[in-house]
């Protein structure tokens, strides 16, 4: 039997409801790339598990039939509680700018030294003030290659956007709020990426080193890749944040925009940390 004949016999058996279920979380799956277990519930301040996330457990084979029409991959991390999509042939995908790509190694090398304190969780707090003292800290935050507030804010609701980052309080235009980082973390720069930032980081990497590989076609300007299967912008996003606005000038001086992949199977760990 074929794919498409088999995504026909598993789709035509759902129950009416079930099917305008599917259509709701696979848009969801396509715009958001990632879909999270549990996260944060504002209204409730208490984690909350998905009902997206237990769908698509539920209905792995719809789903990942369905895609394969597109070239899409549906992947799993269980211990993580993340559920992604990735091309298989690395299409539709989005690149990050500079401030995005710094705010995302920010957190992301702090995600994985709090979840060594933090193992029975997979959400690891985060406020505005200790962003940017850790981006001081890491040395991507400085007098001469400043990022500005604005810089840091829309760069927070680009990663909301993907589930990579949930609010707690405030909002990302205040200048004080706080945000849980997500699992998802772990999969938009893969080891590679993360190391080549690590070295540009640390020095280690001349200025006219490149630091991506072919840039994405994408519509987003100046986008970092990430595997996805559309290419949302800012535009489109869950919060309805507007087009990223113009880097200022004073941003780092080296494009240390690195390549990013939804998952490649990886460690997550980089070196250096």
């Amino acid at each position: 039997m074929s794919v498409q004949d088999r995504f026909l016999e598993d789709y035509n058996a759902l129950k009416s409801p079930e099917k305008d279920q599917f259509k709701k979380v696979i848009n969801s799956l396509l715009f958001h790339c990632y879909i999270i277990r549990k996260k944060y519930d504002r209204a409730s301040r208490m984690d909350r598990f998905t009902p997206e996330y237990a769908f698509i457990e539920k209905h792995w084979e719809l789903f990942n039939n369905y895609l394969s029409f597109m070239d899409m991959i549906l992947s799993r991390d269980d211990d993580s509680g993340v559920i992604f999509v990735r091309s298989e042939e690395d299409r539709n995908t989005v690149r990050f700018n500079t401030a995005t790509t710094l705010v995302v190694y920010a957190l992301r090398t702090h995600y994985e030294t709090e979840l060594e304190k933090r193992s029975s969780t997979q959400e690891v707090p985060m406020d505005a003030n200790l962003l940017r003292q850790y981006l001081s800290d890491l040395g991507l935050s400085s007098p001469t290659k400043r990022l500005s507030l604005d810089q840091i804010s829309q760069a927070l609701k680009t990663l909301q956007t993907y589930n990579v980052v949930t609010l707690n309080k405030g909002s990302f235009n205040d200048t004080n709020y706080s945000f849980y980082i997500l699992p998802s973390i772990r999969f938009v720069i893969n080891r590679e990426r993360m190391n080549a930032l690590y070295r540009y980081v640390s020095g280690e990497t001349a200025e006219e080193e490149p630091l991506t590989d072919t840039p994405a076609e994408s519509d987003e300007p100046e986008a970092e890749e990430t595997e996805q299967a559309q290419t949302p912008t800012e535009e489109a996003s869950e919060a309805g944040e507007a087009t990223e606005p113009e880097a200022e000038e004073a941003q780092p001086e080296s494009e240390a925009e690195a390549e990013t992949d939804a998952v490649d199977g990886d460690d997550p760990e980089p070196e250096g940390f």
